[in-house]
């Protein structure tokens, strides 16, 4: 059975809408992925540029070469 106009009108606005749908989940979720890296980035920022920077600053002794 053909389908009336406006059945093929619903139909196009049924589709725009789930593809509307279809995108904004995508784009929630890789806003989602970057924020999680983006927090990552900052935990290990604040752990490991202390101990970076204690590795750094801490006096070393110098070995001496003997010739």
């Amino acid at each position: 059975m053909p389908l009336r106009p406006k059945d093929s009108i619903e139909s196009m606005e049924s589709k725009k809408v789930s593809g509307l749908f279809y995108y904004t989940n995508i784009l929630l979720k890789s806003l989602n992925a970057i924020f999680k890296s983006l927090c990552f980035l900052r935990t290990t920022k604040q752990i490991a540029l202390p101990l970076l920077e204690k590795m750094l600053l801490k006096p070393r002794k110098i070995p001496k070469i003997r010739l």
